[in-house]
């Protein structure tokens, strides 16, 4: 039974990934190696490969729409917004290339959608490594009845920041569609060392291991990069103290002692009580 008929109001599962059954050979269509395709194994299951390395083991609720459907009852959803998964994305190849895949796999979330009664809406992807392309490629999808597009958090080392990719969301705006980022690739290499990224995740991660860590928060302020916060909860002033003897906070304040002269600015509370709102 949905939730419509119940009177609960629509659901609507906004992020779910499909695979076409099948689609085109793309390293022979391409003439180079390692494109994601897809080991049938029967019986409903399947595996997706890059290659011939295996991705993922997906089963038939991924291109079945019939089955996805009767998926969706059992967990009284009403909708499903479906899109493909990064790894179909081909940021990393020519953009010509990309731009294929891109409308092999844009038609195929269109021809589930159809079939499906209304039931499933589609989300396009395009070739974001070219924004005139990309452009292009996301007004004929809206053309042809995408609700808009997914997109991966970066484009090989262009994050989202870049002037080339605002351009794109603007476009995005002026036809209608939708956007829906999606974490890809985890940051890594040269990507980690834009804003100090591998002090706000790997140090934040150490120390959130510590006993007595409530919560450690460490950010990029959004209007001025040059401005860094830090939050922290401990359980009790032994746990801090503890803290700043850690051999990742030695090296922290050894790696910020070579910069440039800091302005500081450090408040210290005390919570006598905590309640529920």
């Amino acid at each position: 039974m949905s939730s419509e008929s119940s009177g609960l109001g629509p659901v609507i599962d906004m992020h779910t990934h499909f695979f076409p059954e099948n689609w085109p050979d793309l390293a022979e269509k391409f003439g180079t190696p390692d494109w994601p395709w897809m080991k049938h194994h029967g019986d409903g299951k399947a595996t997706v490969m890059v290659g011939e390395k295996e991705f993922r083991p997906i089963y038939d609720a991924c291109w079945d729409v019939s089955r996805r459907i009767e998926e969706m009852d059992q967990h009284g959803v009403d909708k499903q917004v479906i899109c493909s998964t990064p790894v179909l994305f081909a940021y990393r190849r020519p953009a010509d290339q990309s731009a294929e895949c891109a409308y092999i796999f844009n038609d195929a979330a269109l021809e589930m959608c159809g079939g499906s009664g209304g039931r499933l809406l589609p989300l396009a992807q395009v070739p974001l490594q070219d924004i005139d392309l990309a452009c292009k490629v996301v007004s004929r999808a809206m053309e042809d009845g995408h609700l808009g597009v997914q997109i991966g958090n970066h484009v090989n080392d262009i994050d989202m920041d870049d002037e080339g990719l605002i351009t794109f969301l603007q476009h995005c705006a002026e036809v209608g569609a939708a956007v829906l980022v999606h974490p890809w690739d985890m940051m890594g290499g040269n990507r980690m060392k834009k804003y100090m990224l591998p002090w706000l995740v790997a140090m934040a991660a150490e120390t959130r291991k510590e006993a007595g860590c409530i919560t450690y928060g460490f950010f990029a302020d959004v209007e001025d990069e040059n401005t860094f916060r830090i939050f922290e909860e401990w359980q009790s002033q032994a746990h801090l103290d503890a803290h700043f003897r850690t051999a990742h906070i030695a090296q922290f304040r050894e790696t910020v002692g070579a910069l440039d002269p800091l302005e500081r600015d450090v408040s210290r509370y005390v919570v006598a009580e905590i309640s529920k709102l």
